[in-house]
């Protein structure tokens, strides 16, 4: 154990705290500090600890041995008022200080050879009172104003370099302290002038941590993680815990993954859009994805999926359903193991074939209608049907492989990938000439767009079948209508 004390100095203790010795080797005791200085070990390495006065002092000998690893993190008249290190990235060290200065080092390992990158533009120029930074992205952080009467929590998504208030209804009492959840990806703890409160989102909305705890001042936020148990210190009211048990696990099963144009189970290709059914894997409302730079995200809503550890894009999420693209590292591989992710909780990963292609043409309505254009761009159907010997436009997935190869999540605007293995179509149980199939042009890569003529010859009807080929395997027909 380890405790700081006025005027930088350090105690350790070996024995659960019956005797404890100095350990402040290296330290300039002069240095600029806080009354109680930071101190924070390496989640990875518990002989390697930070400390911080107005710079970052490392140890890697269990604090036998301290070195300074930075010049000085404030304006040249703060402390330092938190060091943190990233739960998924010991190199990453976020600080913050008196002054309102954010600083962050994505090479604490290399100790002097650090290089700290000042952080602080988009804050106010207020004194900050705590760091957090995410579970899982040691890239999005979130920093708390120690000063009262403003917004009072910012964060980042890309390492400092832009900040967005989140305090929401946050009341500008000032903050203290902060904690992100090492096992919940997206739950931040905030202590404040006025107790404590939590987000589960990001900091899209915060609500107070349940009830019992006095309004008072909470100065300090600790999680014992094996029995999942929040301790909150205060300002002349004691320690008081609360249990914070991890939410159930996502309950994917192996049933529940299918292709997203026909649903059904089985094979899946690179590139395919897919559907997975399950239990507790998303938020309950349904979450559409979003396009960061031309690229379909994989993180929605606290919600991943993995294919052997390759995040899909995300079309939707939603607790009992979410829709994706299945990476292209898939590619040439017999199966993989796909495994729903949400708020830092796994589902047991699910063993999944893998093809070359599994073609499907989406429907759209009642009775296997198929997702087809005609001519005109108009939506085929019974009351709008294609004339025979005219192009339509049919629109699926599953096609596999392409060329240029597929690049997860981009969006079709100027490159057009086609896929590698040949490609049919039969209309009525007739060939049908193809002018085109490749990438939807606008849409995901993975969104495949076939445009072919009808072939004279075919019957006319309400309910023609469509059935799409790629390589050697055929899709489940369609439907769509000739006059």
């Amino acid at each position: 154990m380890y405790l700081t004390c006025i005027s930088n100095v350090i105690f350790k203790s070996v024995d659960s705290g019956n005797n404890w010795n100095r350990v402040m080797n290296g330290i300039v005791v002069a240095d600029r500090s806080l009354f109680l200085a930071p101190i924070v070990m390496d989640p990875v390495n518990p002989l390697r600890l930070y400390y911080g006065t107005y710079r970052v002092y490392q140890t890697s000998d269990g604090a036998s041995n301290w070195t300074p690893i930075s010049g000085d993190l404030t304006s040249g008249r703060g402390a330092l008022d938190d060091v943190e290190i990233a739960p998924s990235d010991p190199n990453v060290i976020w600080t913050a200080s008196s002054d309102g200065r954010v600083f962050v080092t994505t090479n604490a390992g290399s100790g002097a050879g650090a290089v700290w990158t000042d952080r602080s533009a988009g804050l106010l120029a207020v004194p900050l009172g705590a760091i957090a930074i995410d579970a899982r992205d040691p890239m999005t952080a979130f920093a708390g104003i120690a000063s009262p009467g403003y917004n009072m929590v910012y964060r980042t998504r890309d390492g400092g370099k832009t900040w967005t208030n989140v305090s929401g209804t946050l009341p500008k009492v000032g903050v203290h302290s902060m904690l992100a959840d090492p096992d919940l990806t997206g739950t931040v703890y905030l202590g404040t002038e006025l107790g404590a409160f939590v987000t589960t989102d990001n900091g899209s909305t915060w609500n107070p941590l349940a009830t019992g705890l006095p309004y008072v001042s909470v100065s300090g936020l600790a999680l014992h993680r094996p029995t999942r148990t929040l301790r909150a210190g205060t300002y002349g009211r004691g320690m008081w815990d609360l249990g914070v048990p991890l939410p159930a696990a996502p309950s994917a099963t192996l049933a529940g993954v299918t292709n997203g144009a026909s649903f059904a189970g089985g094979a899946v290709a690179p590139g395919e859009i897919f559907t997975i059914f399950g239990g507790a894997m998303g938020p309950a409302a349904l979450t559409g994805g979003t396009i960061t730079a031309g690229f379909v995200d994989s993180d929605v809503s606290l919600v991943r999926v993995l294919f052997d550890g390759t995040p899909a894009p995300l079309l939707y999420v939603s607790a009992g359903q979410i829709a994706g693209v299945v990476p292209y590292a898939v590619d040439g591989k017999p199966t993989t193991q796909v495994v729903v992710e949400y708020r830092g909780q796994h589902s047991a990963p699910l063993s999944v074939p893998v093809a070359a292609s599994s073609p499907a043409v989406f429907v759209i309505g009642a009775g296997g209608q198929g997702a087809i254009l005609n001519q005109d761009n108009s939506v085929n159907g019974v009351s709008n049907p294609a004339a025979a010997g005219s192009t339509i436009v049919i629109f699926g997935t599953g096609e596999g492989q392409t060329a240029p190869a597929g690049v997860d999540g981009r969006v079709a605007t100027s490159v057009f990938p086609k896929p590698t293995l040949p490609v049919s179509l039969t209309i009525g149980g007739i060939d049908a000439p193809i002018a085109y199939a490749g990438a939807a042009p606008s849409a995901v890569a993975g969104a495949f767009q076939v445009n072919a003529q009808i072939p004279a010859g075919v019957s006319p009807g309400s309910a023609v079948p469509v059935v799409l080929t790629v390589g050697n395997v055929s899709s489940p027909p369609v439907y769509m209508a000739i006059h």
